[in-house]
């Protein structure tokens, strides 16, 4: 009830723009109701467009695929909804596609957190292809289950873009180690220097990818 109550109230809130939910154990029915209530409250519909909500963070919350449908129907109704943060769930590969498919849609998501979730190498197929066609501009893939089927065809994807994008799998294919990253030292000392490029896909010495970045894009 509480949830519920809360979800709806959210709904009708015409200014929000920022939502972080996380670690508030929603659940895929808490999920539901929020997605239900974005989409049709005054902060949905009415306002015109679907939901108004800029960023939002569900992270921690134990959603599965479910939830995770229902989250990214509401993404890809959203012509606002630049970054989606569902890290730290349930999701796997059903859920992922879903999310994979919102992000291809055509709308404003740009950013995706998906890292420690369940996501495995079916849905690297789907991801790849989002990848080099959409707007998306960062990927978060880490610690999930993918293997060396998956991560490298996320990196020829990845080598295709015409454009620069954050693309991080640390974390996949010895999911029990931290990989070194070739580079990463050089990378901490541009941060520090405030330089914002792009410096390319390494390849440390567990076969995991990411893509080496001054630093991601500000959430």
């Amino acid at each position: 009830a509480d949830a519920k109550e809360l979800c709806a109230a959210l709904g009708e809130l015409r200014s929000l723009r920022i939502l972080d939910l996380g670690a508030n154990q929603l659940g895929d029915k808490g999920a539901a109701l929020l997605a239900d209530a974005m989409m049709m409250g005054r902060g949905g519909r009415e306002g015109g467009g679907g939901c108004l909500l800029e960023q939002l963070s569900l992270s921690g919350n134990e959603i599965g695929d479910e939830g995770a449908a229902l989250i990214a129907a509401l993404a890809a109704a959203s012509c606002r909804l630049e970054l989606l943060d569902m890290s730290s769930n349930d999701v796997g590969d059903a859920g992922a596609e879903r999310v994979a498919a919102a992000l291809g849609a055509g709308g404003a998501l740009k950013v995706l957190d998906l890292s420690s979730n369940e996501v495995r190498d079916r849905c690297a197929a789907r991801l790849a292809r989002v990848l080099r066609q959409s707007a998306a501009s960062h990927v978060d893939l880490r610690w999930n289950a993918l293997g060396q089927e998956g991560v490298a065809a996320l990196a020829a994807a990845h080598r295709t873009c015409a454009r620069k994008v954050w693309l991080d799998l640390r974390g996949n294919c010895e999911p029990e180690e931290r990989p070194y990253v070739a580079g990463e030292e050089e990378e901490e000392e541009e941060e520090e220097a405030g330089e914002e490029q792009v410096t390319g896909l390494t390849h440390g010495k567990l076969g995991c990818w990411r893509l080496a970045r001054s630093h991601p894009p500000s959430s």
